[in-house]
């Protein structure tokens, strides 16, 4: 589908990692390793981001919105290796998306931030209301940490295109979108048991915020995605630029929608149950074919920490051309 590329969308992220001991691979709270609460987040040099404490782990956010994949990508990887050197060679980071943590040694000198899952509750597409956290930290002997997605655009720029904004059902609608074309392929392409024992709880299918980004901006967050979403520069860069034709092409994308498949699409999101029976045909992303080929074969599952801004420039649709011609030639036609 061609986009409407009259509409600028910007791009953000917030994504959290685990501090882990590298001798063990245990993870360790952050403020034990001298990570501040929000209420003091610290400025990373090289980068506009913010680093800080959310909980156990640490998050890091993006402060200027982004139009470029590339850009956004090799901001995440300067903000992940400035956290790398704050925790000293004892410690590294991980995305998993859920690691048990040892109780009740763990929160025996926490501050009150850390003894509580503090997170505001996010919205549910398919129910239409929030959904809050229901489970005490204090007990509860798994931690969650998330890749979320931003989107954002000045609707008074585009009110033709952009309209739909302002309107709930329309956000809800657009979150369902992002479920079926981004959420499903990084459900396959990130299949693990980690990845559903978050979504117990934390990330299901359907989860967002609507955010005022100021400026003007408006948009919303896409929260069902891990953290491992930014293990590689061709996954991030796939859901980004899914999300920024979705947002572009809403109403386009809307007509096709089937309300049947939602109660499926959910179950394969939250437990990888069937995650491949969906799976869409996306002209210049992937075919369902290619993503059953490329989760057979290729790791994400490790962070990639890469320095070289070309290597994020060659993202999810350059990588594919690269392997396409030579291996999947009969398999994915309508590939160039």
């Amino acid at each position: 589908m061609e986009e409407n590329a009259r509409v600028v969308v910007q791009m953000g992220t917030d994504p959290e990692v685990f501090i882990v001991e590298r001798a063990t691979g245990r993870p360790v709270p952050a403020h034990r390793v001298g990570f501040n609460d929000k209420s003091r987040k610290s400025v990373a040099f090289g980068t506009a981001g913010l680093i800080f404490r959310d909980g156990y782990a640490v998050e890091i956010n993006t402060t200027v919105p982004y139009s470029c994949r590339a850009n956004l990508s090799m901001a995440i990887r300067i903000l992940l290796r400035e956290v790398i050197s704050r925790v000293g060679p004892k410690y590294t980071i991980s995305t998993v998306p859920t690691m048990k943590i040892k109780l009740p040694d763990d929160l025996m000198d926490a501050p009150a931030d850390v003894l509580t899952f503090g997170c505001e509750p996010s919205l549910d597409a398919y129910a239409g209301q929030q959904k809050p956290m229901l489970i005490d930290a204090m007990t509860h002997d798994e931690r969650y940490i998330a890749g979320h997605l931003h989107f954002s655009t000045i609707p008074k720029y585009y009110p033709l295109e952009m309209s739909w904004l302002s309107s709930s059902e329309h956000q809800r609608n657009f979150i369902k979108l992002c479920d079926l074309f981004i959420g499903l392929p990084l459900t396959c392409l990130l299949h693990r048991p980690e990845q559903y024992q978050r979504r117990r709880w934390y990330g299901q299918a359907g989860e967002y915020r609507v955010q005022n980004y100021g400026r003007e901006y408006c948009g919303l967050e896409y929260r069902t995605p891990g953290a491992d979403v930014w293990n590689k520069s061709q996954i991030s860069n796939m859901a980004l630029g899914i999300g920024r034709l979705l947002m572009r092409n809403y109403t386009n994308f809307m007509e096709k929608w089937d309300p049947a498949i939602e109660g499926r699409l959910q179950k394969a999101i939250n437990t990888g149950e069937g995650r491949f029976d969906l799976l869409q045909v996306l002209e210049g992303f992937y075919s369902p074919d290619l993503i059953h080929f490329v989760a057979h074969n290729f790791n994400f599952f490790d962070l990639s920490l890469v320095r070289n801004s070309h290597d994020h420039h060659s993202g999810w649709y350059e990588w594919n051309q690269l392997y396409t011609p030579l291996r999947l030639v009969n398999i994915v036609k309508y590939y160039p």
